[in-house]
């Protein structure tokens, strides 16, 4: 019964919140009205008036070649500043077959990396290591019929802050930022009740280590004496003042959904990178935040085939706790605000301390 209020509740929030057009969901009525496409079951027009101004044919893009058409890239052409620790990706007017991606430098070298598709319209490609900086690049995606290349710049690389960050916290809002993939994952961390805390505990002139915890639900922001601190650089971080990359870690957080009450879940296998920036000659907030992460979607009460119907061309991955099986979606989030929490220094919180603790029970 409950991952069936779950599901419901999953739906509810999916449905209610606006898509790409703005749109909540809700079926138009067709006024029969040529100059209004308020059918998708009717483009009020069932000739092709062959004007490239207006799609009006769904098996016909007008532009002389059946098929999807890319409709939209990441960076946008011509970028000049593009971060090199993003993902790039694609959007297509409608579903691609066999879509493959390069990405090659001016020199004629060519970057490694991964691609996916990570919604029905939507291919994610990530480079197997940070791009270079102040570097010219080409990328092509190709699909079955079509091709479309573009070209975009890095940006310069930042400038050291040379601060020291040891007892430095940072909130970051889980809630807010722009979600790369999946389609409609704003909806699921929308639903992230508080703040997720990074602090620095460690800090050398090549290492970095953080530690993260869960806000109280204060205001100002607070650490959770009742939630077990994670240690999220088991490794030491990618440490290139003012850059950071740690992870991954698994981070349990509570969501609320409206129905059925919070619910727990698991954050697997939960990157964060960003640039420590200062701002009145201190660091005070990180920005070019990137957030990836697996959920597994049975904590939820669903699994690889509902939230299918939920979120149309959800791509599901194998759950990194449990290998063989495919009911986890990856979520790629970035441009997150993070802003220093003034006077918040964290401490850790073991398991056996939240057992202890009688305000927890």
């Amino acid at each position: 019964m409950r991952s069936i209020v779950l599901a419901l509740a999953l739906l509810l929030a999916l449905s209610g919140c606006p898509d790409e057009s703005g749109s909540l969901g809700q079926t138009p009525v067709d006024d029969d009205d040529s100059s209004d496409d308020d059918d998708v079951s009717d483009d009020d027009d069932v000739s092709d008036d062959d004007d490239v101004s207006d799609d009006d044919d769904v098996s016909d893009d007008d532009d002389g070649v059946e098929g999807p058409d890319v409709v939209a890239v990441h960076p946008p052409d011509g970028t000049i500043d593009f971060f090199v620790h993003e993902p790039l990706w694609v959007d297509f007017d409608d579903v691609p077959t066999g879509v493959v991606m390069t990405l090659a430098t001016e020199n004629g070298g060519f970057v490694s990396g991964d691609g996916l598709m990570m919604a029905e319209t939507r291919y994610v490609w990530d480079p197997d290591e940070p791009l270079d900086w102040q570097t010219h690049y080409t990328a092509t995606v190709a699909w079955d019929g079509g091709q479309h290349s573009w070209e975009f710049d890095t940006d310069s690389p930042e400038d050291p802050t040379g601060d020291d960050l040891v007892g430095s916290t940072f909130a970051f809002d889980l809630g807010n930022g722009t979600v790369v993939s999946p389609e409609g994952g704003d909806a699921l961390l929308g639903a992230f009740e508080g703040l997720l805390l990074a602090g620095v505990t460690v800090q050398t002139a090549t290492t970095l280590e953080m530690m993260v915890a869960v806000d109280g639900d204060g205001a100002p922001a607070q650490q959770d004496p009742c939630s077990e601190t994670i240690d999220f650089t088991e490794q030491p971080a990618v440490w290139e003042d003012p850059y950071f990359m740690a992870g991954p870690a698994d981070i349990p957080v509570t969501f609320d959904f409206g129905l059925g009450g919070p619910t727990d879940l698991t954050l697997y296998e939960s990157s964060l990178s960003g640039l420590f920036t200062e701002s009145g000659g201190s660091v005070d907030s990180v920005s070019e935040v990137v957030f990836d992460t697996v959920v597994d979607l049975r904590d939820a009460g669903l699994n690889c085939i509902t939230a299918g119907l939920l979120l149309p061309g959800l791509t599901c991955v194998e759950c990194p706790h449990d290998p063989g099986v495919e009911d986890c979606a990856a979520f790629v989030l970035i441009d997150m605000p993070a802003e220093l929490v003034p006077g918040l220094t964290l401490v850790e919180i073991t398991q056996a301390d939240v057992e202890s603790n009688p305000a927890c029970q």
